[in-house]
């Protein structure tokens, strides 16, 4: 699995300085202004990663690329898996930098663990829907879901406020969410590997 991961940090290095300047950017903007937007922009940010890691899919199948990458020494479910740890390594950067920029600007720590929540959700939901229909015919389904998620989110915000849901969100009620969501992961590998044992090639 080692390998498949160096595989696609390499894929992904090749598209992710857009979002490194970026990223780079938007610390800087903070740093000089009196508005925090980081806040706002880091979601973003790992909503695109997010999407990079369903690249590294794309070009695994791109031109029939599966029979030869099944002649490699791992098992479809190593790769399947890969694509998980893939998600969660590829925010890491980011979640870091965040957690140093919180506590130095005094910015709300709680929004990291909101958002990083959000992310396992929308990376667990978006891999097997990648895996079953493949690049092409997944893109109206992702975009459908993005639309409803995003919506939803910005709903809920407007409607219940950021403070309502921090209270929420609070004691066990944080531990009821996450493990939901950690659920919900597990799920969606069962199910992801449940579609590439069934793939042939």
């Amino acid at each position: 699995m080692k390998a498949l991961l160096i595989k696609d940090l390499m894929t992904m290095k090749k598209y992710s300085m857009g979002i490194l300047y970026g990223f780079i950017i938007i610390v800087f903007v903070n740093l000089i202004s009196e508005k925090i937007y980081f806040e706002q922009m880091v979601p973003m940010l790992m909503y695109m990663m997010c999407v990079q890691t369903l690249t590294t899919i794309t070009y695994d199948e791109y031109d029939n690329g599966y029979p030869l990458l099944f002649t490699l020494p791992f098992t479809r479910t190593q790769y399947v898996l890969s694509k998980y740890v893939l998600s969660i390594l590829s925010i890491l950067p980011i979640i870091i930098v965040w957690l140093i920029y919180s506590l130095i600007i005094g910015a709300n720590i709680q929004m990291i663990f909101i958002s990083l929540l959000l992310y396992i959700f929308a990376s667990s939901l978006y891999i097997p829907i990648y895996l079953y229909f493949g690049s092409a015919k997944s893109t109206v389904a992702m975009v459908l879901l993005s639309f409803i998620i995003i919506g939803s989110i910005a709903l809920l915000f407007n409607l219940v406020g950021f403070a309502t849901i921090i209270k929420l969100l609070q004691g066990f009620k944080v531990i009821m969410v996450s493990i939901g969501v950690l659920l919900f992961m597990l799920m969606s590998i069962l199910i992801s590997r449940a579609v590439m044992l069934k793939k042939d090639f």
